[in-house]
């Protein structure tokens, strides 16, 4: 049986949707710079990808945040974005293996914030160790999981394996 799976969606977040086409037209405008839709990007082998917001021409990709006013003067008066954005971004630096990130912090009212960010070789490094360690327990569960198939349902009997597979919402 398959499920649809809620995603809790905050208000920051529902205003963040809401507001991406604008931000990223001012950021074109502002920026002199050709902006590229795109969806999900991943690895040769499709073990890992991300979701930017936008590619900036060749080298670098766009990310767009709409914090609330006080985030927002806070980012604009530091000139720093918050560290719960690094393993996003640092992440969307490593899968599409652009040269930098600009994370624009848009408000309708008040200054926008553009911060550049390039990658972090040694942040990278231990990403890209535990995503293989984490892919690698992936692929023994799906193992198990086929091996228990097997075990369970003897190879002749094609009807009652695509059941038990259905039931296991494992895509053969």
């Amino acid at each position: 049986m398959q499920r649809k799976i809620e995603f809790y969606h905050s208000p920051a977040m529902e205003r963040g949707l809401i507001v991406e086409a604008d931000a990223a037209d001012w950021y074109e405008f502002d920026r002199d710079v050709t902006l590229q839709k795109v969806g999900l990007i991943t690895d040769d082998d499709h073990t890992v990808g991300c979701s930017p917001d936008r590619l900036v021409g060749n080298d670098g990709l766009l990310e767009i945040k709409a914090p609330l006013p006080h985030t927002q003067v806070d980012y604009w008066l530091s000139g720093e974005v918050s560290e719960r954005f690094r393993p996003q971004l640092q992440g969307q630096l490593y899968v599409s293996q652009r040269s930098w990130v600009d994370i624009l912090c848009w408000h309708d009212a008040l200054p926008k914030v553009v911060m550049r960010v390039e990658p972090d070789e040694h942040f990278i490094k231990a990403l890209d160790r535990e995503l293989r360690i984490f892919n690698h327990f992936i692929e023994c569960v799906i193992e198990k999981i086929r091996a228990l198939n097997e075990v369970l349902v003897p190879q002749g009997n094609l009807a009652l394996k695509a059941a038990f597979r259905a039931s296991l919402d494992v895509v053969p």
